[in-house]
């Protein structure tokens, strides 16, 4: 996906427009920045701790939370 499409998805997500943003790990050279995340839900494991910390860092919330399905 171009990068100025990913950008105005990103910019309609953090305005309120969308309220669920589906997003692949792999195939970003640079992870876009996501602000206001309630959950992260993982649909495979993540390879290693430090993904899966990362993804755990990208909840804003005390009461927001990080699933794993496998």
């Amino acid at each position: 996906m171009p990068k100025n499409q990913i950008g105005s998805i990103m910019h309609f997500f953090h305005i309120g427009q969308f309220d669920v943003v589906v997003m692949m790990h792999t195939g970003y050279s640079k992870r876009p920045f996501l602000k206001d995340v309630v959950s992260v839900i993982n649909f495979d494991a993540p390879t290693t701790y430090n993904i899966y910390k990362e993804n755990g860092q990208l909840v804003t919330e005390e009461s927001g939370s990080v699933l794993t399905l496998f």
